[in-house]
């Protein structure tokens, strides 16, 4: 019998509030350049594009999948770090101010970390995958 690979991904709000705000700023700025009527009211998309931009990407495309042997988190679509169960160090459950939430941290063997909130699409789910391979600990 195969597993069901498990997708942790950003609160979904949290994803449509940015993508909202993100558009709503383009919006705001296009209205601006258009009633300028200068060539260069352009360059007001430039902070737009190199620090909002990125921003959203990130949220929209960050992701832990827990498949049947192993934990993968990718960003901007490509895998960035895979580890095997086995390479978790130890898994800790707490209340982070910093996030305003619950927050699930998974420590590995070479001092890496994964971290994802308890609001985020799927958390649930793969809570009870890993502790089928190891016990999370609450402070």
């Amino acid at each position: 019998m195969q597993k069901k690979t498990v997708i942790v991904r950003k609160c979904k709000a949290h994803r449509t509030g940015l993508l909202v705000f993100s558009v709503l700023v383009l919006s705001v700025l296009t209205a601006c350049v258009i009633a300028m009527q200068i060539p260069a009211a352009i360059l007001l998309y430039i902070p737009f594009l190199i620090i909002l931009s990125p921003m959203v990407l990130y949220d929209l495309t960050w992701q832990i999948r827990f498949e049947d042997k192993e934990i993968v988190r990718s960003v901007f679509g490509r895998k960035t770090r895979t580890y095997s169960f086995t390479m978790l160090r130890e898994v800790v459950k707490s209340y982070y101010v910093s996030e305003r939430n619950f927050t699930l941290r998974m420590y590995f063997l070479d001092g890496k970390m994964f971290q994802f909130r308890m609001d985020d699409e799927n958390a649930i789910q793969a809570v009870k995958i890993l502790q089928r391979h190891c016990s999370i600990k609450t402070p």
